[in-house]
């Protein structure tokens, strides 16, 4: 067991499925009614550390663990799809047309297709800008809010 690897993320439900992530690397599915374990997939160390996204329209999980991001099927937990990005603690943000992933070390937000084949578009904040904190999609004004732990290198760069 990693003690120093904790899990802050909540539990999410899709169907008839409690999804969970826990310290040694592992997405976990639970039966709804009787808390069986339906399935465990292993993705590696701090593997949702902060959350994941759940497309309810296609029954899929996207869930970064490294610098890996994952696509699999919520029912069986089978990896569908998975490429390399930034390296990121928190949940992803689905748009109907991206996937975009935040990096908790250096600011860079990355926008991969709904198919992990491309990269749309990145953007780097400014090296002290660590995104720690889950982001809030606003789908009304098509914005994304978020907090960083250091705006530092935002806010000296445009004084």
């Amino acid at each position: 067991m990693d003690y120093e690897n904790t899990v802050q993320a909540q539990p999410n439900e899709f169907e008839d499925l409690i999804l969970v992530v826990d310290g040694v690397g592992n997405l976990n599915a639970l039966d709804k009614r009787t808390g069986i374990l339906v399935y465990q997939t292993a993705l590696g160390k701090g593997v949702g550390r902060r959350g994941f996204a759940i497309d309810e329209r296609t029954g899929q999980i996207v869930i970064a663990a490294g610098t890996t991001l994952y696509i699999l099927d919520a029912k069986s937990g089978v990896v569908l799809k998975q490429t390399k990005t930034i390296k990121s603690k928190v949940a992803p943000i689905l748009t109907p047309e991206c996937i975009i992933v935040f990096g908790f070390s250096d600011g860079n937000v990355r926008c991969h297709s709904r198919n992990l084949d491309e990269i749309f578009w990145q953007t780097k904040l400014g090296p002290t800008a660590r995104i720690w904190s889950n982001v809030t999609m606003s789908k009304k004004y098509n914005k994304i809010y978020l907090i960083t732990s250091n705006a530092g290198g935002i806010i000296a760069e445009n004084r």
